[in-house]
């Protein structure tokens, strides 16, 4: 069995990144790969951050209507 295989998709690693760097043709550079990365953490950053203060709210809700603060 071949270590590179995807369970979800059953495609191969390699032939999966090969197919996109085919498709992006000559414009696929490490600073373009940069800025890709740098703007997917952009993207997510608040995400996580909102996520925590959800968290943090909830967590201080169940807290409070368990002892009848609340």
């Amino acid at each position: 069995m071949n270590g590179l295989m995807l369970t979800a998709t059953g495609t191969d690693v390699s032939s999966f990144i090969t197919t996109i760097t085919d498709a992006l043709g000559n414009t696929f550079t490490v600073s373009n790969l940069g800025v890709v990365l740098v703007a997917a953490i952009a993207v997510s950053a608040p995400f996580v951050l909102a996520w925590f203060a959800f968290r943090k709210v909830r967590n201080a809700a169940t807290g409070g209507l368990r002892k009848g603060k609340l």
